[in-house]
C-alpha cells in the first residue's frame, strides 16, 4: 500500500529537488566545458596557421642563404680572375678560371 504520511512525501520532493538542481547543474557545466573547448580549438587553429607562416618563412629564409652563398663563391671566383689578369695570368697565358665549375 502507498505511504500517505507528509513527511513521506516532503522527503521525496526534497529527492526530487535535488536531482533535477543536479541535472541542471551538471548539464550547465558541461555547456561551460563545451564552450571553452571550442575557444580551446579556435585558438589551436590560430596557432597552427602562425607555426604554417614561420616555416614558411624559415624555408625562405634558408632559401635566400643559399643563393647568398652562391653569390659569394661567384665574386670570389670573380676576383680570383682580377688577380690573375693583374698579374699577367689568366686568359692568355694561365689557367682559365672562366671555364671552372662554380661549386
Amino acid at each position: 500500500m502507498l505511504d500517505l504520511r507528509p513527511e513521506f512525501w516532503l522527503q521525496l520532493a526534497a529527492y526530487a529537488t535535488m536531482i533535477a538542481v543536479a541535472y541542471f547543474g551538471l548539464r550547465q557545466t558541461v555547456a561551460v566545458i563545451s564552450s571553452r573547448l571550442g575557444g580551446l580549438e579556435a585558438q589551436v587553429t590560430v596557432q597552427n596557421i602562425k607555426i604554417d607562416k614561420l616555416e614558411d618563412l624559415f624555408i625562405k629564409s634558408a632559401r635566400y642563404e643559399e643563393r647568398q652563398a652562391s653569390a659569394d663563391q661567384h665574386i670570389v671566383l670573380i676576383r680570383k680572375e682580377i688577380d690573375e689578369l693583374k698579374h699577367g695570368q689568366g686568359y692568355v697565358n694561365g689557367p682559365r678560371l672562366a671555364n671552372a665549375a662554380i661549386p
